[in-house]
């Protein structure tokens, strides 16, 4: 390789490295994106009058936080189990045990989700409500069953 093909080389290399630094940095500084509305809750709440969105925004940031480590603790929970499964010999009773913690901790989750939806609601008129109960029920059932769960009519 000439030196010039070197230089080429090196120019494009730290180029490439500075902007990979500076995207980093950026992110840190700025603080990172506006977190968005948690996925379950569809886009409905991107059309609540801004002021609510804002105070929204905040309260759902602090949930993320707290959801994070719920989840966490359920993958640990999760780990437990699998390592009680599988050491030799078997003990039902720890495992019967095991099951009956990550459902416990599956329930906190569940319930932490749930928190977030109510909050959500009480922020929404009847009409978008009735959008996000159709959205949340078209999300986790089959077609079949979504007749039988529609919201009743007005």
């Amino acid at each position: 390789m000439s030196n010039r093909s070197t230089l080429i080389a090196l120019v494009i290399s730290v180029t490439l490295n500075l902007l990979v630094v500076g995207a980093v940095m950026g992110h840190f500084l700025r603080g990172g994106p506006e977190p968005r509305f948690p996925a379950h809750l569809g886009g409905i709440l991107e059309n609540i009058a801004p002021e609510q969105r804002i105070q929204m925004r905040k309260q759902f940031r602090e949930f993320k936080s707290e959801g994070r480590e719920l989840h966490q603790a359920m993958r640990q929970k999760q780990r437990q189990l699998v390592r009680v499964i599988l050491k030799e010999p078997f003990d039902e009773e720890a495992a019967r045990t095991g099951f009956k913690e990550l459902r416990e901790q599956g329930d906190s989750v569940q319930s932490h989700m749930h928190d977030q939806m109510l909050l959500a609601m009480k922020n929404l008129n009847k009409e978008d409500r009735k959008q996000l109960i159709r959205k949340l029920l078209r999300g986790r059932t089959r077609p079949e069953q979504q007749e039988q769960q529609k919201p009743p009519p007005d």
